[in-house]
């Protein structure tokens, strides 16, 4: 038995890496802090987050983001997410210092 289809299909899919985190600049902050996360395969990040808490970014090249720690954030390790994985920063960042 031969089956038949018409139509058309679009499949999509990411060819990369999963991130890597390598240093968080400053380790430390209040809320609104900018911190410069430096590491790799920063392309196509599609979340952020600082202990469970959505933070604010913007990819600069594939290998740094610029974070911004959001109100309500505590101490707690960085995540960065993109279509192949997750990255979790080696430190935690401190929040409040």
């Amino acid at each position: 038995m031969l089956n038949s289809f018409a139509g058309s299909a679009t499949v999509s899919f990411f060819v990369g890496a999963v991130p890597t985190i390598t240093s968080l600049t400053p380790a430390g902050g209040p809320a609104g802090t900018v911190v410069t996360v430096s590491g790799s395969g920063f392309t196509g990040i599609s979340a952020v987050d600082i202990g469970g808490v959505t933070a604010g970014f913007s990819v600069t090249d594939a290998n740094t983001i610029l974070v911004t720690i959001p109100a309500g954030a505590t101490t707690g390790f960085l995540n960065v997410t993109n279509p192949v994985g997750t990255a979790h920063s080696l430190d935690p960042f401190y929040v409040g210092v």
